[in-house]
């Protein structure tokens, strides 16, 4: 049986800011983790600090590997 191994890399605390009207109306807070093989074959997932949203392990391919799974985080709170 094969399998892969993906060390977590880096750990983020990221807050990230809705707004209206130029004034914050809610502030989201997710812990991102980002995993690689090595070899260039990176992994994401990221989880809201209420526990209710949370994105899987998914392959991650921009260059700017943070920066990519803010923007998916963006993606589920735009989502709502």
């Amino acid at each position: 049986m094969a399998h892969r191994v993906y060390p977590v890399e880096s750990h983020y605390l990221i807050e990230i800011d809705t707004c209206e009207d130029d004034k914050v109306t809610k502030t989201w807070i997710w812990d991102v983790y980002i995993a690689s093989d090595g070899k260039k074959d990176y992994r994401g997932r990221a989880k809201e600090s209420t526990g209710e949203y949370e994105i899987s392990w998914t392959v991650l391919r921009d260059h700017d590997l943070l920066q990519e799974m803010i923007r998916h985080c963006q993606m589920v709170m735009f989502e709502i």
